[in-house]
């Protein structure tokens, strides 16, 4: 319930209506709005969103990525959440915000962004159904693999949609030349490749996850576990001078290769920066 934390809440909007005063309405809101999530109020969030859209003092661009918002504040919520029954809620809220706005909004420059969210969300609740499927008997472990790889191939088929927008968008700056001054055009272009990166890691997981919906002695599971490694060796030795921090998102390399019983070539914390 928002009430509880209305304290909070209100000490965070006294925070950001006294040093943004001269901001737009919906520069506040959102500002309130990010406030919420990065101290992890991502079910306060939520109830936030949902009273927006009733208010009239709403900004309509605003109103327009609510459902967005909220299923990106479900995801939060959902991936911090300790209760397995609360978890399933928030991702399963998650995917319907996101898929309805994806639907109404197909165009919206956010498009993609959902569609991206919506893949993790599906991937998410692929792995709550796989948790613990070693109790399961045979009929129901089978069932249960059969309803994740449901789920990580709608994963994939969102994944695939954003990594060819990203890719798009990325394409648009390769050989060109941008002043340094235009920091709206430096800021484009670095967000342009940040996302197709990012769309790469997502699609490389899926691979990865889907091969977890079959059995250990199953061929199918060797068989998408060597492509995963292949992928992700590939796209290090491509990408390995990015910056140490992004090295973080190779672990699931690591994963792979030692699920396949054999470890990387060399240590991730070998390679320079």
């Amino acid at each position: 319930m928002i009430w509880p934390r209305l304290p909070v809440a209100l000490a965070l909007i006294g925070t950001f209506v006294s040093s943004s005063l001269l901001a737009q309405t919906v520069g506040t809101q959102q500002r309130f709005l990010e406030a919420l999530k990065s101290r992890g109020y991502y079910d306060t969030a939520v109830e936030y969103l949902d009273l927006l859209v009733s208010d009239p003092a709403c900004p309509a661009e605003l109103k327009e990525i609510i459902d967005y918002e909220a299923g990106v504040s479900l995801i939060g919520a959902a991936q911090t959440a300790r209760n397995p029954q609360k978890r399933d809620q928030a991702l399963k809220d998650a995917i319907e915000r996101l898929r309805k706005f994806v639907q109404e909004h197909p165009q919206h420059a956010l498009a993609d962004a959902a569609r991206a969210q919506l893949g993790q969300g599906l991937v998410e609740q692929a792995k709550s159904l796989l948790q613990g499927i070693e109790t399961k008997t045979p009929e129901e472990a089978n069932r249960l693999r059969g309803e994740a790889r449901k789920l990580i191939e709608q994963a994939k088929q969102d994944f695939d949609v954003y990594e060819k927008s990203a890719y798009a968008r990325a394409k648009q700056f390769q050989g060109k030349t941008i002043d340094s001054r235009n920091e709206q055009l430096v800021k484009e272009r670095e967000q342009a490749y940040a996302d197709y990166l990012k769309a790469r890691m997502f699609a490389m997981g899926a691979t990865y996850q889907l091969a977890q919906t079959y059995a250990k002695e199953e061929k199918q599971r060797s068989d998408l576990l060597k492509q995963a490694a292949s992928d992700y060796e590939k796209f290090y030795e491509k990408y390995r001078d990015l910056s140490a921090g992004f090295f973080v998102s190779f672990l699931p390399r690591v994963c792979v290769c030692r699920s396949l019983g054999r470890m990387p070539r060399r240590s991730i914390s070998s390679r320079k920066p």
